[in-house]
């Protein structure tokens, strides 16, 4: 279990920390908390990688409206 916890840190952090680059801490905080709800149980770590992922994808398509 120590592995997949291990491995959640380190996706969930570095999502997180390339899309937070100059936004201050509040979304420092908000990623430790979705680190730790990832790392808890397997449904917290599929809702909070659809999230990233989701967001993601709202990133992209906003760049090629604009």
């Amino acid at each position: 279990m120590p592995l997949l916890s291990d491995i959640a840190k380190g996706a969930v952090g570095s999502a997180v920390k390339g899309q937070s680059r100059g936004r201050g801490l509040l979304r420092l905080g908000a990623g430790l908390i979705a680190t730790r709800i990832a790392t808890r149980s397997l449904p917290g770590a599929a809702i909070v990688g659809g999230l990233i992922l989701a967001k993601a994808i709202y990133d992209r398509r906003q760049d090629k409206a604009d």
